[in-house]
């Protein structure tokens, strides 16, 4: 405990009377209110959203516009802090995505164009960042997708757009597997 006797108080309040009259912070008032700043903002960080986990497409959620809707098509997400790894099954054709989570571009290939990918984070609902991937070919074609959780992280939604064909499609896909299941219940997988 330090000194509360008024005179031990008398240079606190000395202070607070300088800053009120509109005097500068001491030096080491300025360090301890860039302290307290940082804890602040730091609090108030949004985080990350966890997409994790086996996603199956729900049909008749899902709004594909004027697109044709695939037969059947799952989402296999592994994430950590730097990246995010997607496995898309589309009926029998499967492709591999890399995603770089500070925004840095990541390439591949598919159906034998060049591919560049970049994410962004944007604010969400409860706290949580959502997240947006855009998909850049070689031939000149550009989509962007902006993916939120819901119901408490079981239920992924893609809003994709296409630019130049202007197609946009709402893809709804529910978490499938034991730690979904474990979500559902309360319990822990084993």
């Amino acid at each position: 405990r330090g000194d509360l006797s008024p005179s031990a108080l008398d240079p606190a309040r000395r202070r607070i009377r300088h800053i009120q009259r509109g005097g500068n912070l001491h030096p080491a008032d300025e360090k301890d209110m860039r302290g307290f700043l940082l804890l602040a903002v730091i609090a108030v960080t949004v985080t990350a959203a966890d997409y994790q986990g086996h996603w199956v497409l729900d049909g008749k959620a899902s709004d594909f516009g004027a697109l044709r809707p695939p037969s059947s098509m799952t989402q296999d997400i592994e994430q950590d802090a730097a990246q995010i790894r997607l496995r898309q099954k589309i009926g029998k054709v499967v492709r591999d995505y890399l995603f770089a989570l500070d925004g840095s571009e990541t390439a591949g290939e598919r159906l034998g164009s060049q591919w560049r990918y970049r994410t962004w984070w944007q604010d969400g609902a409860g706290g949580k960042s959502n997240l947006g991937v855009e998909y850049k070919s070689d031939l000149g074609l550009t989509f962007h997708e902006l993916w939120t959780l819901s119901d408490a992280g079981r239920t992924l939604t893609v809003v994709r757009t296409l630019e130049g064909e202007k197609g946009r499609a709402v893809m709804v896909f529910r978490k499938r597997g034991p730690a979904a299941r474990a979500k559902a219940s309360g319990s822990r997988p084993r």
